[in-house]
């Protein structure tokens, strides 16, 4: 039956990487240190060695795309995909291709909504497809694939920052502050995703602020961190600090309480206060 040819293929292939044991294991250290010339050399001798590996011509597939050659990655893809029809990261590189490089949503679902078939796991597949839907303004629809990412792994953060974005199209700032919030508490990596949670949290935050009880807004948001992690924060004027806002964390000043100190008189200094919270979540 195809399933069972499909796993005998799959067992078949996993051998082969298993061989091949330290050339491989080297190509994606290359890779992890952004070596990519040396990365592709490697795996021009594995794929000469051992061709029917669908996940070697996916890895050369996905450097031509972080080097920007797009249509050269989909040849290496389509290949993955000759040898294995199943290839999941293949069908979802294969996705993100056509929706951030062609702009063709239509092509790019398709192949999401196959490994979404393959897999129905694939919390990667459904938030990249709920951000395709949110890119064409379906957001009713976006926001389905995006819990539906969230009940299978609640800790990926692009599904909260994706949440936190489509919050913001809706002029919602304080569900786009609290996405923005736990996309920062979910990632551990300070990268470009980290950096952008960090942005919209205090977009969000400045946005709260200009529409509401600026100082109320603040003292709210700390009792939640208080609330939360356990610690006191004290809000104190101080006209001597020499900048408009600054937070004093309480480990690094041998006391039981954060204190967020602020310049009454200066102008817009909510926002300055909302914003060393943010750092302090």
């Amino acid at each position: 039956s195809e399933g069972s040819a499909t796993e005998d293929a799959k067992i078949i292939e996993e051998n082969v990487i298993s061989h091949h044991g330290e050339k491989y294991k080297a190509v994606i250290r290359l890779c992890e240190e952004g070596k990519l010339k040396k990365a592709k050399q490697k795996l021009n001798t594995l794929i000469r060695e051992a061709p029917q590996v669908s996940e070697y011509h996916r890895i050369y597939g996905q450097i031509l795309s972080d080097q920007g050659q797009q249509e050269k990655a989909i040849d290496y893809l389509i290949d993955a995909l000759r040898w294995d029809p199943h290839n999941e990261w293949a069908l979802i590189m294969m996705g993100n291709i056509f929706a951030r490089d062609k702009k063709d949503v239509e092509t790019a679902m398709k192949y999401y909504e196959k490994a979404r078939l393959n897999n129905p796991d694939d919390h990667i597949a459904l938030n990249n497809m709920g951000a395709n839907l949110m890119q064409l303004g379906k957001t009713d629809e976006a926001l389905k694939y995006f819990h539906s990412a969230l009940k299978i792994n609640s800790d990926y953060p692009n599904t909260y920052f994706a949440l936190a974005l489509l919050a913001d199209m809706e002029n919602d700032s304080k569900t786009a502050f609290s996405n923005a919030l736990v996309a920062l508490q979910k990632n551990p990596h300070k990268d470009g995703l980290f950096q952008n949670s960090i942005q919209l949290a205090v977009k969000s935050a400045e946005q709260i602020i200009a529409t509401g009880n600026c100082l109320s807004t603040v003292q709210a948001y700390a009792t939640k961190l208080e609330y939360e992690y356990g610690t006191p924060i004290a809000i104190v004027e101080d006209a001597s600090i020499p900048t408009a806002a600054k937070m004093e964390y309480a480990e690094n000043h041998d006391r039981e309480k954060h204190v967020v100190k602020y310049k009454p008189e200066y102008p817009a200094i909510h926002h300055l206060m909302m914003h060393e919270l943010v750092h302090l979540e």
